[in-house]
């Protein structure tokens, strides 16, 4: 929670970060503003005159993101032709997660040898192969916490979620995986954990 006693009307911000990504925000004053490691952001307001000097609360909702190269899988097999008993490979086949999130998926630098189609059809053998990638994880996770009254929703599991502010690779909707609840007295505060399959966005414009 930062809040300055404000002396003068008009202010000047730098505003970074040190460690993720953070969002900052005065709500009484106008809007938010990233604070991003290794970058800074510069905003100004103007404090009304009768409230020079007065006490201003904010608020930060932690975020940020980790990528995994390495967690995308793919997964390759082989069926055996009943006729001719040639052993014919089934290459390794993108996931089948709906509705597609991210501009650039993460390639799959992992693969599974699916060791149970020898005996299975061409239809069964690539549907094994597309499970198995789809099961995998995916590679770009966030996690976070938000203040639920002043975002004015209640994040849901298994639904989609937009994210701003994070720059190019990581704006965009994300996969919720889970949701946890912080109640107290006058507060309701989440914790929740994102998924994508890769980074950037499809879209031109996100809602949160």
């Amino acid at each position: 929670m930062f809040s300055p006693e404000m002396s003068s009307p008009d202010q000047t911000l730098d505003i970074t970060g040190q460690d993720v990504i953070h969002s900052w925000w005065i709500p009484s004053l106008g809007g938010k503003f990233d604070a991003v490691p290794g970058y800074v952001n510069h905003t100004w307001f103007k404090i009304p005159g009768s409230q020079v000097g007065k006490v201003f609360h904010g608020n930060c909702s932690e975020l940020s993101f980790s990528n995994d190269s390495l967690a995308p899988e793919g997964a390759t097999g082989t069926f055996v032709e009943p006729i001719t008993k040639m052993r014919i490979p089934i290459p390794a086949l993108p996931a089948l997660r709906l509705p597609p999130l991210s501009a650039s998926p993460a390639s799959a630098r992992r693969t599974t040898v699916l060791r149970e189609t020898a005996n299975a059809g061409p239809i069964q053998t690539a549907l094994a192969s597309a499970a198995a990638a789809t099961r995998a994880p995916e590679a770009v996770r966030g996690q976070g916490r938000v203040e639920t009254a002043r975002y004015g929703g209640v994040l849901r599991a298994r639904g989609i979620v937009g994210v701003r502010g994070a720059g190019l690779d990581y704006d965009g909707y994300y996969f919720v995986t889970h949701v946890t609840h912080s109640i107290s007295r006058g507060t309701y505060n989440q914790g929740f954990g994102l998924s994508r399959d890769g980074t950037g966005t499809l879209t031109p414009a996100v809602i949160p």
